[in-house]
């Protein structure tokens, strides 16, 4: 039904059109040689249906053989990129195409695209024609602010904490990542607060940085990461980890994104308070395995992401720890989001305290708040 009513919709546009655009004469004419200015965001775009229809509106990627398109005339946003015939933007793109090499090519531009070619306009003026085939990706490019190469979201949750104590307390979150071409840089950190009938207290504080270097579409190398750790009732005054590793990224589309990582990592923990004969400090070399995931559900304004990893302890396989963090997102109006988190850790190995307490291995957190995405 939904395909029968787009072709309607289409074939109406197409009807109110120009003379011009029904008859496709307009497809004969050259590129044009101008490079949109810097200041030009994001320009008006026009694509034609295998159909006769036209659409007017604005790219907002291509990938997967599927074209993302955001038009006012029409509700469905999606089109097959096969029952596309032509495409005309005033947009700039990364555009990657398919080469012999397994990680392809790269270019910004501008783009053309007929039944059976690409024309580009790069950005340094160079015009490239290749067969529409070797077209595997449109992505728009903004200007070059380093604002715009940043996205994340901050969130305010109340939180209510499982396992070595039964607390209310207010987290608060932020996540942050830089992409500039094939490099990317992550930051991740959190903060709970509470209070208990005796004092204000801090439960815990995390945070994590990461660097990534892209060497194809699906292999990424981890050149650097490290995250840090306070947690009172673990009995934790810091524990850092450290290390870097390779990626493979095997699903990478649209509304599904997966990936695994793995490499060498070193561990140093330090415990608050330990009992006279116990060591405060132990460190250790370790294996870290880690997967990402983040998908849309049922539609996009709900999504779901999460982390895992684990750190095996070479020297000693108590020396492991496991951290689980989910996060169920309703994106209630634009950017703002209610927001359901759980984060999980445990640790192998647990200090007792100068009061002879154990903490418990497992530790929840359960959070419910607000977010905003930028």
């Amino acid at each position: 039904m939904i395909g029968l009513r787009l072709l309607i919709v289409c074939a109406l546009l197409g009807a109110l059109t120009p003379a011009w655009a029904q008859d496709g004469s307009y497809l004969d004419e050259p590129i044009q040689v101008e490079v949109a200015p810097r200041s030009e965001v994001r320009g008006d775009s026009l694509i034609v249906l295998s159909n006769g229809g036209v659409v007017r509106g604005s790219v907002n990627y291509l990938t997967g053989g599927t074209l993302y398109f955001d038009s006012e005339k029409i509700d469905d946003d999606e089109f097959d990129w096969e029952d596309v015939s032509a495409l005309r933007s005033q947009q700039r793109f990364v555009i990657q195409l398919a080469t012999e090499e397994p990680e392809g090519e790269k270019l910004r531009g501008r783009i053309r695209v007929d039944e059976d070619s690409v024309a580009i306009l790069t950005e340094a003026g160079e015009q490239i024609l290749r067969p529409r085939a070797a077209l595997l990706s449109l992505y728009p490019f903004h200007e070059d602010s380093e604002w715009s190469k940043w996205e994340g979201k901050f969130s305010l949750q109340l939180s209510a904490s499982v396992g070595n104590t039964e607390n209310a307390t207010g987290t608060a979150t932020l996540t942050a990542l830089r992409i500039d071409g094939d490099w990317s840089f992550r930051f991740e950190g959190q903060i709970a607060q509470g209070r208990s009938q005796e004092e204000e207290f801090t439960k815990s504080r995390w945070g994590l940085t990461q660097l990534n270097y892209d060497l194809n579409q699906r292999v990424f190398l981890v050149l650097a990461f490290g995250t840090a750790r306070y947690d009172k009732f673990q009995n934790l005054a810091v524990q850092l980890r450290a290390g870097s590793g390779v990626g493979l990224r095997f699903v990478r589309e649209p509304d599904v994104r997966w990936w695994v990582e793995a490499g060498p990592a070193y561990i140093y923990t330090r415990y608050r308070r330990v009992e006279p004969t116990e060591d405060q400090a132990i460190d250790s070399p370790a294996l870290r395995l880690a997967t990402r995931l983040w998908t849309e559900i049922l539609n996009d304004d709900f999504s779901l992401s999460g982390l895992y990893e684990v750190y095996l302890g070479l020297a000693d396989i108590q020396d492991t720890t496991h951290t689980l963090r989910l996060e169920l997102s309703y994106e209630f109006i634009k950017d703002w989001t209610f927001d359901f988190s759980l984060t999980y850790n445990r640790s192998e190995r647990t200090q007792r305290d100068t009061e002879g307490v154990l903490p418990k291995r497992d530790d929840f957190l359960f959070g419910l708040g607000l977010g905003i995405k930028f």
